[in-house]
């Protein structure tokens, strides 16, 4: 996916003000966002659950358990070898591969890497922080802050007063949507991204 300059978005759109969504589509938020990612390690902040790159991707994944995934093997061969049409099943993907002509788990998962504003400023543009005010953290992560954490929404940098976050339903908060990543990158379309209903930017 293309992204665009904050420049060449606003002269893209003349006298219209740009929304959150179209901020997240921007060359500059795309590189405040890798340069946390990466200064995180790639690992959601919440959880520990250290990621990795999927190669030519926007993608991200995690490995198993060691443990975990010898278990979920056993359980798998056993539930494979008991089903008599097991010749007809055709390669499967996302999450299994063939072995021996048996379906296995493949012991590396999609991971949803996200970085979170512990707080936001109204009319501040999604880059224009502090980096020790964003952590990167997986979707579910995520999501959990937003359903169990105030996130306060400030009206001035000076953070001196403000008003608390009310979360969007739609995607719990995280501003993303999983099953439409192939569309602008999953951006929530009912928040366009902020996470939030009643966090408005300016820009």
């Amino acid at each position: 996916m293309s992204f665009i300059s904050y420049q060449g978005l606003l002269k893209k759109l003349g006298d219209a003000k740009p929304s959150y969504k179209e901020l997240l589509l921007t060359v500059e938020w795309r590189a405040f966002r890798e340069r946390i990612i990466d200064r995180d390690n790639i690992t959601c902040q919440k959880c520990k659950i250290k990621a990795y790159p999927s190669s030519g991707t926007d993608r991200y994944y995690t490995k198993m358990d060691p443990n975990e995934y010898e278990q979920l093997l056993k359980e798998r061969t056993e539930e494979i070898k008991k089903n008599p049409f097991i010749d007809l099943l055709p390669e499967m993907e996302g999450g299994f591969h063939i072995k021996n002509n048996l379906p296995y788990p493949a012991n590396e998962i999609d991971v949803e890497i996200h970085v979170h504003h512990t707080y936001y400023v109204l009319n501040n543009l999604p880059w224009e922080y502090d980096t020790g005010s964003l952590i990167t953290v997986c979707s579910d992560c995520h999501k959990a802050i937003h359903k169990n954490e105030i996130i306060y929404v400030y009206r001035d940098k000076q953070l001196s007063s403000s008003v608390k976050l009310i979360s969007c339903t739609k995607c719990e908060g995280t501003g993303y949507l999983p099953a439409y990543d192939y569309f602008e990158n999953g951006i929530c379309f009912a928040c366009g991204g902020s996470g939030s209903l009643n966090l408005e930017i300016n820009g």
